[in-house]
């Protein structure tokens, strides 16, 4: 999507239309009678930037809404993660049948592939059109919010509280290597990724190389 972020517009309703743009392309993504796993991962990867772009609004929405709509996104994302797990197993069962041939075939149950056949399918009918109508929801939400800010003060803070939190989960992962903290650290770049790619338009090479970085 073409970001409308420039520094002559009022720049945390702009930020407001970028993140109705990624919830509304997630929306899209479901939207098909038969949601493939292809429209799950496009989905999921565009909840992601609408995450991101809520973090940048945190100092320009009320405190009730910034923890509503971020724990509303939260919680759309998880059924597409669980349509994704679903999808994983089917694929890790193909894999392993692939590297250890007939030891492994024989060694899954073809009932036993069957049920995660049918789980995934599950998954994909009824976890999809759950978190397609709450993105619209969302969507509608956040669109009719009006934003009263302070300019760029309310929006640069985001990044920079990102990056905090990046650094913080980096050192606590480089002490304590467990997958929750590395998840963690993961995560928070990811976000820092996404909020540089918001402002790349304004500075294309010094933030795009920045971004670069993160990714």
């Amino acid at each position: 999507m073409k970001h409308d972020l420039r520094p002559d517009r009022a720049v945390a309703s702009a930020v407001r239309d970028i993140l109705c743009a990624f919830v509304g392309e997630a929306a899209d993504s479901l939207a098909g009678k038969q949601v493939s796993d292809a429209d799950v991962h496009s989905a999921r990867k565009a909840v992601k930037r609408a995450r991101a772009a809520v973090r940048l609004m945190r100092d320009a929405l009320p405190p009730a809404v910034y923890r509503r709509e971020n724990a509303a996104l939260r919680d759309t994302s998880r059924p597409l993660g669980a349509a994704r797990d679903a999808r994983v197993l089917v694929g890790s069962v193909g894999r392993l049948e692939k590297l250890y041939g007939p030891a492994a075939r024989h060694s899954v149950s073809p009932a036993f592939s069957r049920i995660l056949d049918r789980e995934r399918d599950q998954a994909h009918r009824g976890n999809t059109h759950t978190s397609r109508e709450e993105l619209l929801t969302i969507a509608r939400r956040m669109a009719a919010r009006k934003i009263e800010s302070r300019g760029w003060k309310d929006i640069g803070s985001g990044p920079e509280r990102t990056y905090r939190q990046g650094r913080k989960a980096m050192h606590r992962a480089q002490a304590e290597p467990t997958p929750e903290w590395l998840h963690e650290w993961r995560k928070q770049t990811k976000y820092l990724w996404h909020q540089l790619q918001i402002f790349e338009p304004l500075a294309p090479g010094r933030i795009g190389e920045l971004a670069d970085q993160a990714h």
